[in-house]
């Protein structure tokens, strides 16, 4: 079938899209488009939020008058309608409540309101008054099987599929099809438009016949080859780049993230530029890295803020020193070390530490647009021979290292010498 030649007509147009995909016309009964528009137009009675009436009576249903304008409409088209009539469920009626909000006191099944269903039916498209009868069966059409709650009773009208058991389930009436098998997809619908020959069905291309060479399909098969090994050869490519993206949005991710998710990924970016192994690494709630070089140690700490720097964040690298130092000393003491070479041990381990703090501030802020850290927290860490790094500098630093501008050695030299925080030229 040819895309969009076919319009089903329904209660709401997202159920109908839902049920039957793009590759129909969608409409509901309020604004159904020209029959002639079409090669079928095919009327959908299955909702349940069809059969409902305001009224206290079974006999009439609240979109009656919609179904009016499709009578006319019918009429005068001379292209086929197909009417799929509903599935079984309740009638509701005598509504109250407000109008978004509508229940219904009473109900009744439609298999035990039939003949009101008919009438509803026949006074709204004009089709001939045909009775029909409840009975779940199955309508076998090209090999599918179809389901039935209902089936016509002695109609005289053209009988176009029977059930298994041999009741009438499709009649047709001049350019009007009615029908009571279940239409649930695109797929059926197109089954069963072929299987009562409203449209032709393909012919199956036997195995064999790709077996026939002619014309120059040599030479198109050969280029189709071609072209699916360029193909292969492009995915491929694209996946080891996508991958490479996600590597490096994952590094860039130390501009907007905090806390483990933040750490993780800085260790990973220290652990390339100074060629070192923190993944053993053990947060005690001390320091955030530890990386012991051979006359260098740099201790720190790794902060992800919402808003700017505090003073207090400064001061943890002094505290942070100071407890590797107590730490050292005490492990010492146990060793049995003479106090005056301790001092002079301790004194020479003190000039080794730098402590340095790689922060994210602003982070939910465009890197170019955030805050300069304030020069109270600056000269609080020139003060302690500390380093303040923002992670815009350690990706910058960390870019121009992956590009081979910058070495693992001129890294160590930057972050050993510099304090307060940390200007990097590309």
């Amino acid at each position: 079938m040819k895309k969009k030649n076919i319009q089903i007509i329904g209660f709401d147009k997202k159920s109908l899209t839902d049920k039957f995909g793009e590759s129909v016309f969608a409409s509901t009964f309020k604004t159904p488009l020209d029959f002639n528009e079409f090669e079928f137009n095919f009327i959908d009675m299955t909702n349940t939020k069809i059969w409902e009436n305001n009224e206290d009576n079974a006999h009439n249903i609240n979109c009656q008058k919609d179904l009016i304008h499709l009578k006319e409409m019918i009429e005068e088209s001379n292209k086929e309608t197909i009417i799929m009539y509903p599935r079984e469920s309740e009638f509701k009626f005598d509504s109250y409540g407000p109008t978004n909000a509508k229940k219904y006191d009473s109900h009744i099944d439609l298999k035990n309101n039939l003949d009101n269903i008919v009438e509803i039916l026949q006074e709204s498209f004009g089709i001939p008054k045909e009775e029909i009868k409840y009975t779940n069966q199955i309508t076998k059409i090209n090999d599918h099987n179809f389901i039935s709650n209902f089936y016509f009773a002695g109609s005289e009208l053209e009988t176009i599929t029977f059930s298994n058991s041999k009741k009438q389930t499709t009649l047709k009436a001049n350019n009007i099809i009615l029908t009571t098998i279940l239409i649930n997809s695109y797929e059926e619908l197109r089954i069963f438009l072929e299987g009562i020959g409203c449209i032709k069905k393909s012919q199956k291309i036997p195995d064999w016949f790709t077996t026939i060479e002619m014309f120059d399909d040599d030479k198109q098969n050969e280029k189709i080859e071609e072209i699916d090994e360029e193909v292969l050869k492009l995915k491929s490519e694209k996946i080891v780049a996508y991958e490479k993206l996600k590597e490096n949005n994952k590094y860039k991710s130390i501009l907007y993230t905090q806390s483990t998710e933040l750490e993780t990924v800085v260790r990973e970016i220290l652990d390339e530029i100074l060629d070192t192994n923190l993944s053993d690494f053990e947060d005690e709630n001390l320091s955030d890295f530890l990386i012991e070089l051979e006359d260098l140690i740099f201790i720190g700490e790794i902060k992800g803020l919402t808003k700017n720097l505090k003073t207090r964040n400064v001061s943890q690298l002094r505290t942070h020193k100071e407890e590797y130092l107590n730490e050292i000393e005490e492990a010492r003491i146990n060793e049995g070390i003479d106090l005056k070479d301790l001092e002079t041990y301790i004194e020479e381990l003190d000039n080794k530490i730098k402590p340095l703090m790689i922060v994210n501030r602003y982070l939910d802020i465009l890197p170019d647009e955030r805050e300069r850290i304030n020069s109270r927290q600056i000269n609080l860490a020139e003060s302690d021979g500390s380093l303040l790094i923002e992670t815009t500098v350690l990706l910058s630093m960390f870019e121009q290292f992956l590009k081979s501008d910058l070495t693992k050695e001129e890294i160590i030299e930057i972050l050993k010498n510099r304090t307060g925080l940390l200007e990097f030229q590309e």
